[in-house]
């Protein structure tokens, strides 16, 4: 059988794109950092022209750039740059500066088990709050919850105020300074958790592991209490035995609430057939009492404007 043979020859007009292409390389500053990087000649290069192009086409996709949300490469943060190893040119995928940065801003939310906290509000902290034209009562109450940061107590903090008010916000800034100091945190919505417990009621396994991590988390943000919808279950199965885990093994524990304590004892009063049932509403309000202190977070709706 006749061999077939792979080798080719450019024509004469190829070859003069190379060559022009090559001569070009050789001015680049890049090229001329790179060959100054790795002691490399001019024969280095010649054999690799179209792969240096491709590397200073794609690594000038990163001119200009201000941050991530300007990112024209494939993949958002990551370049396909070039090294010299062992004297072989190999290509390697590296992060940019500001996906690092990002990644190292956001490390934090590994030390999150289970989070319902808007994906965006990742990197707040109270230091990064603009309080410009905050009145004298939200600096004091940011004042109190950085105080507490620095010194953390057994107990938390139940943040109430009108909705819009800020609760939410702050509180997510207290979670996020607290995962930075290495404790395990439970985000959850109540609304959303209970939701979510509901649908794994036939999943056994995965109703255990949410209970789990609720109840287990060195410090745990019970978001919008008194927002859910109450029926015996939801309060005397659920959130009463997780709150009083939570209370027993004296483990942190924060709310955020449209409701003062006497609206939501009133909110947990009444059953799914609106049947009074008093003193389980008195437990569960103890059970919070025990776990968090009320602070009532006065102000306008701050999602306005």
């Amino acid at each position: 059988m006749k061999k077939v043979s792979l080798e080719f020859e450019l024509n004469e007009e190829l070859k003069e794109q190379r060559r022009t292409m090559f001569e070009s390389l050789l001015t680049q500053p890049e090229i001329i950092e790179f060959k100054k990087k790795y002691d490399l000649s001019d024969s280095d290069i010649e054999p690799f022209v179209q792969r240096y192009q491709r590397w200073l086409v794609n690594i000038r996709l990163c001119d200009g750039c201000l941050g991530l949300h300007m990112c024209r490469q494939n993949d958002r943060g990551l370049i396909l740059d070039m090294i010299v190893d062992n004297g072989i040119l190999m290509q390697e995928i590296r992060k940019c500066a500001y996906l690092t940065e990002e990644e190292a801003q956001r490390a934090h939310l590994k030390k999150f088990i289970i989070s319902d906290m808007a994906e965006h509000w990742a990197t707040l902290s109270l230091a990064s709050l603009d309080l410009d034209a905050e009145t004298d009562d939200y600096l004091r109450i940011v004042d109190l919850l950085a105080r507490w940061v620095r010194s953390p107590l057994d107990k938390g903090y139940y943040v109430y105020g009108l909705p819009g008010a800020g609760k939410t916000y702050l509180v997510a800034c207290v979670a996020n300074m607290m995962a930075k100091n290495g404790k395990t945190v439970a985000f959850v919505h109540v609304p959303t958790l209970m939701q979510r417990l509901k649908s794994y009621l036939d999943n056994r396994d995965e109703f255990e592991n949410v209970l789990h991590k609720v109840k287990s988390a060195d410090i745990a943000v019970f978001d919008d209490i008194g927002a859910e919808s109450v029926t015996s279950w939801v309060r005397d199965e659920l959130l009463l035995p997780i709150l009083n885990d939570r209370a027993e093994r004296r483990r942190t524990t924060w709310f955020t609430s449209n409701e003062d304590m006497k609206s939501l004892k009133n909110h947990y009063m009444y059953n799914q057939k609106g049947e009074k049932e008093e003193m389980k509403a008195i437990r569960i309000i103890e059970r919070i009492e025990a776990l968090a202190t009320p602070l009532n977070l006065r102000g306008n709706n701050r999602r306005k404007g």
